[in-house]
């Protein structure tokens, strides 16, 4: 005798309901009770007790996605910004990369695997190659992360580029791409250095343009 608007008033009473001290039920719980609910549908359904399942399109509430908490403040980003020795040319580099981090909320395998190719001056973007899901993107740079990216091509990566250059974009003192966990290491030790109280990496930097 149970139907679908059934179900569905129940899972309304779910979403309603309040305790003696008017707290609602989380949606890990809700979720839990609608879906042994729909199992043990699925279940008689199986069994030929029932002729038609009743919560099959049910749809399970899905939890509120929260904002990250590991960002930082304008203020904090461009302490980082500053940190880097740009007198060094391997502070003008890492400088950079804070930069493009920055602008562009990349991922951090996005920004080792950049080339010196995909960098449009003229138009303002990054093409970013096989990114999450194995798909192209272009990216939007701003003005000053390209600033500090063209004065790493012109001062710094000439002389740490090997024979032959394969193009990567940001090169390690040995002349190879950047490692993550390498590049992980390096932006935290910026992060750190700044003494804000906060600790992270380059996915904070993701968080922080968002």
């Amino acid at each position: 005798q149970i139907t679908k608007p059934i179900i569905e008033r129940y899972q309304k009473f779910l979403f309603r309901y309040r305790d003696e001290k008017g707290k609602a039920l989380a949606f890990t719980t809700q979720k839990l009770r609608l879906t042994q609910l729909r199992g043990f549908f699925r279940y008689l359904c199986k069994k030929n007790f029932i002729s038609y399942n009743p919560a099959y399109d049910l749809e399970l509430p899905k939890a509120p996605r929260k904002l990250p908490r590991s960002y930082l403040s304008i203020e904090e980003a461009e302490k980082v910004l500053s940190i880097p020795d740009t007198r060094t040319e391997l502070g003008i580099r890492d400088r950079a990369i804070l930069e493009t981090f920055y602008s562009t909320g990349i991922r951090r395998g996005e920004l080792v695997n950049l080339s010196i190719y995909d960098i449009s001056r003229d138009l303002g973007y990054l093409l970013i190659r096989e990114g999450k899901g194995g798909k192209d993107r272009v990216v939007p740079i701003g003005e000053r992360a390209l600033q500090w990216i063209d004065k790493y091509l012109s001062d710094v990566r000439p002389k740490l580029a090997p024979t032959p250059d394969e193009g990567s974009l940001f090169l390690m003192i040995s002349g190879d791409a950047f490692k993550r966990d390498i590049l992980s290491n390096l932006v935290r030790k910026y992060i750190d250095d700044a003494k804000l109280g906060k600790s992270g990496s380059c996915h904070m930097f993701r968080h922080t343009f968002a």
